[in-house]
């Protein structure tokens, strides 16, 4: 077998028989769901990066998490300028959304 073909190469390993047509078939769609799965991973990451006020400023009036150098984290509601803030916030990011409420036979649990 030459080194050089990758498992998701059809027309070469699909010339060794059916068997490893299925099984380039099989690669291919894991190769698929790899792709999805990183595409997912990165926009997590991406909800989940501290902003830099230089890179963008959250819309008026929404409610985030921001740090302030040297004095931490606060959840204040943007207003334009920052004028709720005695200082000027370095980073900022969006609330998580809530906890999800789970039910048992119709009965919201408790604690």
């Amino acid at each position: 077998m030459n080194e050089t073909n990758t498992s998701t190469d059809i027309e070469y390993l699909g010339n060794q028989g059916e068997d490893d047509f299925i099984y380039s078939q099989i690669l291919l769609k894991k190769d698929k769901r790899i792709e999805k799965l990183e595409a997912e991973l990165a926009a997590l990451r991406e909800a989940e990066r501290w902003i830099p006020v230089s890179e963008r400023l959250p819309e008026e009036g929404q409610t985030v998490i921001v740090y302030i150098s040297g004095k931490g984290i606060s959840t204040p509601t943007y207003q334009v300028g920052w004028k709720w803030c005695y200082e000027t916030p370095t980073h900022w990011r969006p609330l998580p959304p809530p906890p999800t409420v789970f039910y048992l036979t119709n009965k919201r649990c408790s604690n």
